[in-house]
């Protein structure tokens, strides 16, 4: 098995957050977390990944499941107006929900 760095600082302690399903393919993609930038990653590509929550059906279908500061912080429709460290704080919680539901569209 391929040992996974971050391709950002080079770093071995990353994560593995899940693997997420291309709707159109429906093949799965892993993403993952390091942790040393706190940034996230596709593990197939090594493309930088942002904005977790608009990957995930959670926040849209069933809002009332969705992490309650994901929901006051950051409305549906309303994430693309978040600076950058508020759209990163909103990747890590929504990278830590049990529930999240990340689909690539």
């Amino acid at each position: 098995m391929e040992d996974i760095i971050c391709p950002f600082c080079v770093d071995k302690d990353v994560s593995l957050v899940c693997e997420v399903e291309n709707k159109k393919t429906g093949k799965k993609r892993p993403l993952y977390k390091c942790e040393n930038l706190g940034g996230f990653f596709w593990g197939d590509t090594k493309e930088r990944v942002q904005e977790l929550a608009d990957m995930c059906r959670t926040r849209f279908l069933y809002p009332e499941k969705c992490i309650e500061d994901v929901l006051i912080y950051f409305p549906p429709h309303e994430y693309r107006d978040s600076t950058l460290d508020d759209v990163k704080e909103l990747d890590i919680m929504c990278a830590s929900c049990k529930l999240k539901d990340f689909i690539i569209r």
